[in-house]
């Protein structure tokens, strides 16, 4: 039932569905990995992980920075009960993001494509174009209905349908049958393996669309009698855009922050190359995982206490999550260094062994990055986009310079170190920002003791 609050763990409840959402995403991330790498050779493996990252940042485009912006309004609106106001929120957001999406669509199946193409050296023409096109315009909208859902507070609906670029669980389940045809066959291009990628975002698009549908039918009009008009709440055409726009250009440069590295190393070295960095970064994702979890149920929580203005609450479940993401973390770090080689043998392949070096920097860069918790996610969270953007600004182009020169001088391992470098330097400055800004620290405490202490208060 819309509305019905349940106050027993809650913080339970939403980092259990986070937590199963991620994870089944993750495992089935790296056994879709597993086909692919099988079915692919090398050269080509690097070609298609180039490709995922064109549809992330495309997907981010199209999306026009909104997903904060909806999860900030309506989890604001919908914690307050004005029903009328998370109904206009969530539809000018889909409207909005539409027209961009589509926008979207006809510069890089007419325009930008090709030149990619070409820079990379990837041949599949129009047809491979359309392709990506296409997975960039629902994989956007299907982003925004797992915000949504997020906003309503309903961490298994949204973690269920959240997914950089797969479809979240159901569409990487659907991908994994149509791999599955293909290796019993055994052959595929990388034209098949990406429309078939594309492929496997619509089912879950249709099904997340059904289920808002659903939740907005069942949301009242009206909240005691009094109609809340576009103005009141802030759904002005021109208040999403000036407050998407901050949150657009900063979610770009993070994305490169992310993978920027990828088209870097496809620059200056190989496709080959880039097969065995990509493989071993899709692996450090295990490192990263607590705090992807963290943050798939942590953003409206901060973004309704901060509107009460409970920042103790706030720093409370921040830093306690934090600690214990950090030590899952350290864990799972150490297993790496442990097993690190075997782990890419056995997961990609005897080609990908030699990205043991890579695996072992990018994993500390990524301890330093769950270290410092759901420091971005406050500055978003609290209005503080503007001093985000430039944050990332200055450390996207630290990136750009410095990873162009690392990878061309030093090779794969030379741009691994420098991009953990920049990514510890950036999160050490968004922590000390949330303090100087907001008042409080984001980062996990160093003494284990505090993770008992805190588990017990879940």
């Amino acid at each position: 039932m819309i509305g019905k609050t349940h106050t027993r763990h809650p913080l339970t409840r939403a980092a259990g569905w986070s937590l199963g959402g991620k994870l089944s995403s993750v495992f089935l991330g790296l056994v879709v990995n597993i086909f692919v790498a099988r079915l692919l050779p090398p050269a080509e493996m690097g070609q298609y992980f180039l490709l995922v990252t064109f549809v992330g940042f495309g997907t981010i485009l199209a999306t026009a920075g909104l997903p904060q912006v909806m999860v900030r309004l309506v989890a604001d609106n919908f914690g307050r009960q004005r029903f009328p106001a998370v109904k206009k929120n969530i539809l000018r957001v889909f409207f909005l993001s539409g027209g961009v999406a589509f926008s979207v669509f006809l510069l890089y199946v007419f325009v930008v494509g090709d030149r990619l193409m070409d820079q990379y050296m990837i041949l599949g023409g129009f047809q491979l174009n359309l392709a990506i096109g296409l997975w960039v315009v629902v994989n956007a909208q299907l982003r925004l209905l797992a915000e949504a859902f997020r906003g309503l507070k309903d961490i298994r609906l949204a973690s269920i349908f959240s997914g950089m670029n797969n479809g979240g669980v159901l569409g990487a389940l659907f991908l994994l049958i149509i791999l599955s045809g293909m290796f019993y066959q055994g052959s595929a291009s990388l034209l098949a393996v990406t429309r078939s990628s594309m492929a496997a975002v619509f089912l879950p698009f249709i099904i997340a669309g059904t289920f808002l549908w659903s939740y907005l039918q069942k949301m009242p009009s009206v909240n005691g009698g009094d109609w809340l008009d576009g103005e009141d709440s802030g759904l002005s055409y021109q208040y999403l855009v000036h407050a998407s726009l901050p949150l657009l250009l900063t979610m770009l440069i993070n994305y490169f922050l992310a993978f920027g590295d990828l088209w870097i190393l496809g620059t200056t070295g190989s496709n080959e190359d880039v097969a065995y960095y990509a493989a071993s970064a899709r692996l450090v994702m295990l490192a990263a995982l607590p705090l992807m979890v963290i943050n798939g149920f942590v953003a409206p929580m901060i973004a309704e206490a901060y509107a009460k203005k409970k920042l103790k609450t706030i720093e409370a479940s921040v830093r306690g999550l934090a600690t214990v993401g950090f030590f899952a973390a350290l864990v799972c770090t150490l297993v790496l260094g442990v097993a690190g080689k075997q782990m890419l043998g056995l997961i990609f392949g005897d080609f990908y062994r030699q990205g043991l070096g890579v695996l072992l920097i990018l994993a500390l860069g990524q301890l330093g990055n769950v270290w410092a918790g759901s420091c971005a996610i406050a500055l978003s969270m609290s209005g503080h986009v503007r001093l985000l953007f430039g944050n990332t600004l200055i450390f996207g182009i630290m990136m750009i310079t410095g990873g162009l020169w690392f990878s061309g001088r030093f090779g794969p391992e030379g741009l691994a170190l420098w991009v953990a470098l920049t990514n510890i330097l950036r999160n050490l400055a968004m922590v000390w920002f949330v303090k100087h800004n907001l008042g409080f620290w984001s980062c996990a405490y160093w003494n284990p003791f505090h993770v008992r202490r805190i588990v017990n208060r879940f």
